[in-house]
């Protein structure tokens, strides 16, 4: 299985996992089936990751460094912030709601592309 496709499965399957689990009174911007199998058939694609600061004070202190991806169909700035979002929302699940204020997403999204040969092209934004 080549890499993007193998990352593209385990994010996917991860923003389900994190909706099946999700405390259902809060919001979570989640993937529509259509973004799915957009994702899925080859479309581009940004990835985005979040994750707990690490000097994020108690009750927080066990979660420092957790982090979780996100997905979003093709590659420009809002598509990034919309895989960012998603990222926050799947860590939201695992971590304490008090937790939340000490979430970062700073670093870039990745634009995964499948170049016309075919095969999967990884770029930092």
């Amino acid at each position: 299985m080549k890499l993007g496709r193998m990352l593209l499965v385990v994010a996917i399957a991860f923003s389900f996992q994190a909706c099946r689990t999700a405390d259902t009174t809060a919001e979570r911007p989640a993937l529509e089936q259509a973004t799915v199998d957009s994702l899925m058939a080859g479309a581009d694609y940004s990835l985005g990751y979040c994750n707990v600061a690490l000097n994020a004070p108690a009750p927080c202190v066990e979660y420092r460094g957790k982090a979780a991806s996100g997905v979003a169909p093709g590659c420009q700035h809002d598509n990034c912030t919309t895989a960012k979002a998603n990222a926050r929302a799947n860590l939201l699940t695992g971590i304490p709601p008090a937790c939340g204020a000490y979430i970062q997403c700073n670093d870039p999204c990745r634009c995964i592309q499948k170049s016309s040969a075919g095969t999967v092209v990884d770029s930092p934004k």
